[in-house]
């Protein structure tokens, strides 16, 4: 467990972080399946060279450090379609378990909403509709109530926009 005074640094990941990521994804699928639409399964099929590309595709991944541990991460994917890239859509939002009531996701969310706001005119997310705590999080960082949208892998998958 850190101590209190431990400071914590958000940046945007590289390939070189591709294997601390892959981790902790996996850790956030294996402790909830159910609040991402990405599965432990299909996610260990991926070779690390295929997580590398992700890191430098068309999803922004952003991660919360301690020193030299990563302990939380965020995506945030640009849209393909013309008539949407002017929206940003965040996913994958996943702190780790020692270090969740540290206010780490609220940190790594202001951070990129701030890129955000730079590319895009709105930003979505998906969040399991049982996630009380993180819909909280998010309307208070501005997103609206979750619009009860039928997601097409989960029912539970609720949209919210800001």
């Amino acid at each position: 467990m850190e101590e209190i005074n431990t400071s914590y640094a958000v940046r945007k990941l590289t390939t070189t972080d591709a294997k601390l990521y892959q981790n902790l994804w996996f850790k956030g699928l294996l402790e909830f399946p159910n609040a991402f639409v990405a599965s432990l399964n299909e996610e260990k099929k991926l070779s690390l060279e295929m997580i590398e590309k992700r890191l430098t595709g068309e999803i922004d991944v952003y991660g919360i450090f301690t020193s030299t541990t990563l302990v939380g991460i965020l995506s945030l994917q640009h849209q393909a379609i013309e008539k949407r890239k002017h929206v940003g859509t965040i996913w994958g939002v996943y702190i780790d378990r020692d270090f969740r009531g540290k206010h780490l996701s609220k940190k790594l969310m202001k951070f990129v909403l701030d890129e955000a706001a730079r590319n895009f005119d709105q930003v979505e997310l998906y969040v399991n509709i049982q996630g009380k705590v993180a819909i909280k999080l998010y309307e208070e960082l501005g997103f609206k109530t979750p619009l009860k949208k039928q997601a097409p892998l989960n029912k539970n998958l609720p949209c919210l926009r800001s």
